[in-house]
């Protein structure tokens, strides 16, 4: 019975350890995007606010210290919301080091499942992408928020808010008619 009783204890043992290794504990699994590019290491290329994190998690004290003008957020969450956010940013530049953050920690508490509404392209110091798009867009200074709804541009916010980043936000939404 002791026998049994050790040989049990050792394939629990094993199962969990097979299960620690193989990565299915939950958690997921990133590695590094970060590139070299003319001297300065940087995300480039469409991205995810979780790989941003994770390569810059400087980023994530600004969401944390971040702190929306509550009436405001109360105004957007009553507000006709968009149907599309594209987000243009630069991981070497400041402005975007500042505004991206503050944007997701807004869109957070607006409650609007941005994570699947919003489009992320990291640029690099010449606000280009391997592709056409910053162009098209008109990107010329980052970070860039582009509102759409009903596939139409609505409004934007370029390098840096007029007033705080949710009033401006507040402003496009509210002006749309």
């Amino acid at each position: 019975m002791k026998h049994n009783h050790g040989l049990i204890i050792l394939w629990i043992v094993f199962i969990t350890s097979i299960l620690a290794l193989s990565g299915c504990t939950g958690q997921k699994q990133m590695a590094s995007a970060r590139i070299d590019k003319d001297g300065t290491e940087m995300l480039y290329g469409k991205i995810s606010r979780d790989q941003l994190f994770f390569d810059f998690p400087e980023w994530r004290n600004e969401y944390d210290n971040y702190s929306p003008e509550e009436n405001v957020i109360k105004e957007l969450k009553k507000a006709d919301i968009y149907d599309e956010i594209f987000l243009f940013l630069g991981t070497w530049c400041q402005d975007s080091q500042r505004e991206v953050p503050r944007l997701f920690k807004i869109l957070d508490q607006i409650g609007t499942g941005a994570e699947e509404k919003i489009k992320i392209w990291a640029v690099d110091r010449a606000k280009k992408l391997a592709d056409d798009s910053t162009d098209m867009y008109d990107i010329n200074f980052v970070p860039t928020i582009i509102f759409f709804k009903n596939g139409r541009e609505i409004g934007r916010i370029v390098e840096n808010p007029e007033q705080r980043l949710e009033d401006d936000i507040l402003n496009i939404l509210s002006n749309d008619k």
